[in-house]
C-alpha cells in the first residue's frame, strides 16, 4: 500500500503544478503532465496488481524510471544547469514533496526487489536493471530537451513563452515581440443605499452599457489579515436601513469594460431590486473618493447618494490601481509589482524613503547617500565603471539603474538568493567588503541625526504610526525599499509607439525595433516583456525567471574562468557551471546608464552590438586576455550574427526610444532637499 500511495502524492503534485510550467514552457509543462499522469496511472496499477509492484518485472522497471529517475532530472534541474532552461530552479513546496515521496519510493521499491520479491534468476540483474532504467528516465528528459532545442527556431514559442507574467488587473500588456494584446479592464464603484420603503427589499442585480460583466462583491479578511473578494447573489436591504459600499466592504465590480475610464468620465449603471423597482443612474468617474457629498438620487423608494466609479487610468495616460493604502500610478501596460506582506505600501512611507535615499546624513562620515551613485537624470545609474563608496573604496561592479527594480526577480548582478528590497538595501547600507554607506560601527551616530531633526520626526512617525519609536533601522530600510518601489519606468517613445503614436520613435528605431525583434540577433530572449528583461517578476507571477547568463565576456584560461574577484553567481554557488553567469538587467534608459556590463568595461552601445555580433569578446592582452568567443560555458543564445553599420545605427536609435525623459524628471522621484531650496 505505501508505495502506490507515494507515487500517487508524486504524481498528484506533478498534474497540480504543470499549468504554471505550461505557461512557461509549452515542453516544461506537458513533461510535468505527462510524468504525472504516468505516476498516478502506475500508482493504481501498482495497487490493484495482486502480483505487487515488485514482483512485476514491468511494473518494477516502470516503477525505479519514475521515481528514481525522475529524481535523476530533479537534481540536474535544480542543482546544476536543467534541461530546460539556463539556471537552476528554485527548490519549493512542490520540489520537496515530489522529491521525497519519489526517493522513499525507489528506496522502497529497490529494498522490497532485492530481498525477496523478485525471482531468484531475476534478483540478479536487478543492478543492471536499475542502471538501465535510470539511464532510459536521465536520456527520455535529455531528450525532450534536445529535441525543443531543435524545435525552437521553427516554433519559437513551443520553448519559452518570451512574456508569461499574469496579470489581472486588466490593461494592457506586452506579449513576445512587444505586440499590445487587449485585457480584461476592471473597475469598481462605491455609493450608499437607504431602503426608505416599508418593505424589505434586496439589490439582485446591477447592469452597464459600458461593461460587458457587473458583480456583485464583498471584500473580507481572512485568517493571515489579507483582504479577500468573494462574489454575492445578493445584498439584503431591510426596510428604513442604509447600506454603504466602500473598497473595505461591499461593491460593485465592473468587469470587461469597452474601454478604460478616465477622471471626468461618466457611466450608466441599472440597479435592480428583488422586489422588481429599478433605479438607472449616471455615475461621475473619480480617482480616489469624495470628500464631500457628491450627489443624491431618490427614486422608487430609494435614496442613493455618493456614487461612483474609479478611474483605470489618470489624467496623464497612467493606469490608477489602489491596493491596501496606497494607489499605485502605473505606465499603460504595466501590471502590480510584488510588495512583501511585511511591508506594505503607504504614501508617507514612500516619503520618508525619498528623503533617505537623497540624504547624506544616511552614510557614516556624512559624505555620500544613496542617490550618490543613482543618479535620477542617468535613471538612477551613476555613468561611472564601478561605484564608488564613503570611504573611496571601489565596489567590483558597476551601479545598476534603479528603474523597475521593483520587478526584478532577483537583486544586484549575480546574487540568486537576494530576492526583495528589503534583502538587498541593508548591503550598501552595512556591507564592509566592500564598504558603501559604511553604517557599520556607526549606527547610533548615524540614526541620533535623523532623531533630532524636527523634520524626521514628524516623518517617522506618520510612516509608522502604531510605533511608540518608530527610529529603528528595519523602519529605514522598509521606506527605502518602499521609494524604490515606486522608480518604475514605461513612457519611452516606444511605449507611446506600441500604444498607437506611429511619430513617437523615427524611421530608423522602427527598424532598429524590427531587428530586436528578429530571430537573427535573438535580442529579446533576454530581454523582453514590459520591462525588457527576461529575469522578471510581478504581484500576479505564477513562475518566477531567476535568470542568469555566461555572454562570453571573458575567457582567461580556455576554460571559461572570469577574472578571480568577479565570477557572477559562481561567487554564490562555488558551482563550476555558474562561473561568468549574470542576471540580464533591464534595457529601459539603456541610453543614459553608460558604460554597460557588470564591471563597466564596455563603453558604447555601438561596442555592446558589436560584442554580441562577434559572439563573446576578444581580449589580447593583460590578466584578462582570452577569447570569449570560445568560452565552453558560454550561453548557447551568444552565437553572433553578421550586422551592416547602417543596421547597428537603426539598432542604437531603438535603443535610444527606450529612453523616458517623463521618469528622469519626475518630481516624485527627486531630490526632496533640492526642492525645498527652490521652492519660493
Amino acid at each position: 500500500m505505501i508505495l502506490p500511495l507515494l507515487l500517487f502524492i508524486a504524481g498528484v503534485v506533478h498534474l497540480v503544478i504543470a499549468p504554471d510550467h505550461l505557461s512557461h514552457s509549452l515542453v516544461h509543462g506537458a513533461f510535468f503532465a505527462a510524468v504525472g499522469a504516468a505516476q498516478v496511472a502506475w500508482a493504481a496499477l501498482a495497487y490493484r496488481s495482486k502480483a505487487g509492484a515488485s514482483r512485476s518485472l514491468a511494473l518494477f522497471l516502470s516503477g525505479v524510471i519514475l521515481s528514481g529517475g525522475v529524481v535523476v532530472i530533479w537534481l540536474f534541474a535544480h542543482l546544476t544547469w536543467t534541461p530546460f532552461s539556463e539556471s537552476p530552479h528554485p527548490v519549493d513546496w512542490a520540489s520537496i514533496v515530489t522529491l521525497t515521496a519519489q526517493i522513499a519510493a525507489f528506496v522502497v521499491l529497490l529494498s522490497r526487489a532485492q530481498v525477496d520479491i523478485l525471482p531468484a534468476r531475476v534478483r540478479r540483474f536487478v543492478p543492471s536493471m536499475l542502471l538501465a532504467g535510470l539511464s532510459v528516465a536521465a536520456l527520455s528528459g535529455f531528450g525532450i530537451w534536445g529535441a525543443g532545442m531543435l524545435a525552437e527556431p521553427y516554433f519559437p514559442d513551443l520553448w519559452h513563452s518570451h512574456d508569461h507574467h499574469h496579470h489581472d488587473h486588466g490593461h494592457d500588456h506586452m506579449h513576445d515581440h512587444g505586440a499590445p494584446t487587449a485585457m480584461t479592464i476592471s473597475s469598481s464603484v462605491y455609493l450608499t443605499i437607504v431602503n426608505a420603503n416599508r418593505e424589505a427589499d434586496a439589490l439582485v442585480r446591477v447592469s452597464s452599457p459600458q461593461a460587458a460583466d457587473v458583480m456583485l462583491h464583498q471584500t473580507v479578511i481572512d485568517e493571515r489579515d489579507m483582504a479577500r473578494m468573494r462574489e454575492l447573489n445578493a445584498i439584503p436591504l431591510p426596510p428604513h436601513s442604509r447600506v454603504t459600499f466602500s473598497p473595505a466592504g461591499n461593491h460593485i465590480m465592473l468587469e470587461r469594460l469597452q474601454a478604460d475610464l478616465f477622471p471626468g468620465d461618466v457611466i450608466e449603471l441599472t440597479l435592480e431590486f428583488a422586489s422588481g423597482r429599478s433605479v438607472t443612474l449616471s455615475v461621475p468617474v473619480l480617482e480616489d473618493a469624495p470628500e464631500g457629498r457628491l450627489n443624491f438620487f431618490n427614486e422608487g423608494g430609494f435614496q442613493i447618494s455618493g456614487v461612483w466609479a474609479r478611474a483605470t487610468r489618470s489624467l496623464d495616460g497612467r493606469v490608477t490601481m489602489r491596493v491596501g493604502d496606497y494607489e499605485w500610478r502605473l505606465p499603460i501596460g504595466f501590471p502590480l509589482p510584488r510588495v512583501p506582506e511585511s511591508n506594505p505600501m503607504t504614501a508617507d512611507k514612500v516619503e520618508l524613503g525619498r528623503h533617505l535615499f537623497y540624504d547624506k546624513r544616511l552614510s557614516g562620515n556624512n559624505t555620500i547617500s544613496c542617490a550618490s551613485c543613482h543618479v535620477q537624470a542617468l535613471a538612477f545609474s551613476d555613468g561611472q565603471v564601478v561605484g564608488v563608496g564613503a570611504t573611496g573604496e571601489a565596489h567590483m561592479r558597476n551601479s545598476q539603474s534603479l528603474a523597475n527594480v521593483a520587478y526584478n526577480a532577483t537583486l544586484t548582478w549575480a546574487n540568486p538568493n537576494l530576492l526583495t528590497l528589503e534583502q538587498q538595501i541593508v548591503i550598501p547600507m552595512f556591507g564592509e567588503h566592500p564598504i558603501e554607506m559604511g553604517i557599520t560601527g556607526n549606527e547610533d551616530a548615524v540614526m541620533g541625526r535623523f532623531r533630532v531633526d524636527p523634520q524626521y520626526q514628524a516623518m517617522f512617525a506618520a510612516a509608522y504610526p502604531e510605533q511608540a519609536d518608530p527610529f529603528t533601522w528595519r523602519n529605514v530600510v522598509d521606506a527605502l525599499a518602499s521609494f524604490n518601489r515606486t522608480l518604475i519606468s514605461g513612457d519611452s517613445p516606444f511605449d507611446r509607439y506600441l500604444q498607437g503614436d506611429q511619430t513617437a520613435m523615427s524611421e530608423a528605431a522602427v527598424r532598429g525595433m524590427e531587428l530586436f525583434f528578429s530571430e537573427r540577433l535573438e535580442c529579446h530572449h533576454c530581454h523582453s516583456g514590459f520591462n525588457m528583461s527576461i529575469s522578471t517578476v510581478t504581484a500576479n507571477s505564477s513562475f518566477d525567471e531567476r535568470m542568469f547568463f555566461n555572454t562570453g565576456l571573458y575567457n582567461l584560461d580556455g576554460q571559461g574562468a572570469y577574472p578571480p574577484d568577479n565570477t557572477g553567481v559562481h561567487e554564490i554557488t562555488n558551482s563550476p557551471s555558474d562561473m561568468g553567469r549574470f542576471r540580464p538587467p533591464t534595457l529601459r534608459n539603456i541610453g543614459l546608464t553608460a558604460p554597460y556590463m557588470h564591471d563597466g568595461s564596455i563603453a558604447t552601445l555601438e561596442e555592446v552590438i558589436q560584442f554580441y555580433a562577434d559572439g563573446g569578446r576578444v581580449i589580447t592582452e593583460g590578466p584578462n586576455a582570452g577569447d570569449g568567443r570560445a568560452n565552453p560555458l558560454k550561453s548557447g543564445l551568444i552565437a553572433g550574427f553578421d550586422i551592416t553599420p547602417e543596421e547597428t545605427a537603426d539598432l542604437v536609435a531603438f535603443l535610444q526610444a527606450l529612453t523616458d525623459e517623463t521618469f528622469i524628471t519626475d518630481p516624485r522621484f527627486s531630490d526632496p532637499f533640492t526642492t525645498q531650496l527652490d521652492a519660493p
